[in-house]
């Protein structure tokens, strides 16, 4: 009876994780996002949901990240999960698939490797903890989100970036390969643990997916877990078995070592591909877009204080007491005219000149304001966050 729910227990573990990797949309740079083509049927299952619990109409039912359609969509991964297992049990009974739970694990275990990569390598060259921009870095601390001041505050640090990126990298590498795996496996968890902690604490939307790795974490140390229980009771030590691959023929060997090969060359080229094609392998250095920055009005008694240009095309107010308005940017192709959008659709027309020293003049009406304001560009790497000079040996 133990046995048959481990079998039962297994296959459900097997169809569950197949069914939230292909599901889950996640944005690779060139391996297919199956998840973007899949989840238009899942989201009309999660409509269902969402009638049948009677929830809010505003409730967001796509399938993306700690979205309510993510949390309705895990009923219905356990559904058919279950309904599956149920299935399999049918028609093949009391099968160990000895053969099977080893490739499961190897699949596992390339694609946790992969994940880490991907988010290690994102810290390492500064593409997940980028530099604040600089509206966040003029805005007051007590008005930031916890998960934007974390991300800030990760930003600001070079060097932090990269650790906590290598010591993603290091258990991944660990991962591709039998010998090491369990202690790959051992890191990564711990560094699951630390991430899942992180989203937790600080309110980052990533929380389902970083328990799923952890969860991965724990399938790929499973065949050991037997070994790890007597290590760390303390009992008598005893040899672990790890599972060779036989192979009858030369050509298998082979086969295997070309297969292993590519296998290992597409997940590394997925994960490094997109830095190469940027030429971007430190996003702090990584030239901006046009103008850019942060602009103080310097013409006193005025309702704006300060003026942003993001780097994803916004244009930001800051008014004296601190509240922001952000604006869809686009400027015009004789570079005259600030075209903003605000989020109701409405389309309105600025007029700007760059004078010396990259001040700015704006001129024109905005939500039935008249502007007219001159500012100077700030330099951002005066800031105390950003100063290069800020590490100190002693606090003298």
């Amino acid at each position: 009876m133990i046995n048959n729910l481990k079998i039962f227990g297994f296959r459900f573990v097997i169809i569950f994780v197949i069914g939230f990797v292909l599901t889950l949309s996640f944005p690779f740079y060139f391996l297919p996002n199956i998840g973007k083509f899949i989840f238009p049927f899942f989201e009309y299952c999660n409509q269902f949901w969402a009638s049948f619990l009677h929830l809010n109409e505003s409730a967001y039912l796509k399938v993306i990240s700690d979205s309510t359609g993510l949390y309705l969509h895990l009923i219905t991964l356990l559904i058919i999960s279950l309904t599956g297992s149920l299935f399999w049990s049918v028609f093949q009974k009391n099968s160990k698939n000895a053969k099977l739970k080893k490739w499961v694990y190897i699949g596992v275990s390339y694609y946790l490797a992969l994940i880490l990569f991907k988010y290690g390598f994102d810290k390492v060259f500064k593409h997940q903890f980028y530099l604040p921009e600089p509206n966040t870095l003029y805005t007051p601390m007590g008005d930031l989100s916890k998960d934007i001041l974390f991300w800030s505050t990760m930003g600001s640090s070079y060097s932090y970036s990269v650790f906590s990126g290598l010591i993603e990298v290091f258990p991944a590498v660990l991962l591709l390969f039998r010998k090491t795996r369990l202690i790959g496996g051992l890191i990564a968890m711990v560094v699951m643990i630390n991430v899942v902690m992180l989203n937790f604490g600080f309110d980052v939307s990533v929380k389902i997916f970083s328990l799923f790795l952890l969860g991965l974490t724990l399938i790929v140390i499973s065949p050991y877990r037997r070994a790890l229980i007597i290590f760390f009771s303390g009992q008598k030590p005893i040899q672990l078995n790890l599972e060779c691959h036989n192979f009858k023929k030369k050509k298998q060997l082979i086969i295997y070592a070309v297969v292993k090969s590519v296998i290992i060359g597409l997940i590394l080229f997925e994960s490094l591909g997109g830095y190469f094609e940027t030429n971007n392998f430190n996003d702090d250095n990584f030239p901006r877009p046009y103008l850019h920055g942060a602009y103080t009005n310097v013409i006193p008694n005025q309702s704006i204080k300060r003026v942003f240009f993001h780097r994803k095309q916004f244009f930001i107010i800051q008014n004296q007491q601190d509240k922001f308005m952000s604006y869809g940017l686009q400027f015009s192709e004789d570079l005259t005219q600030l075209i903003l959008t605000d989020y109701e659709g409405g389309h309105f027309v600025l007029k700007y000149k760059v004078n010396t020293d990259n001040d700015i003049s704006i001129q024109g009406v905005l939500q039935q304001d008249t502007i007219n304001v001159t500012t100077k560009k700030e330099n951002l790497k005066d800031l105390p966050l950003l100063k290069n000079n800020s590490f100190n040996w002693s606090f003298d």
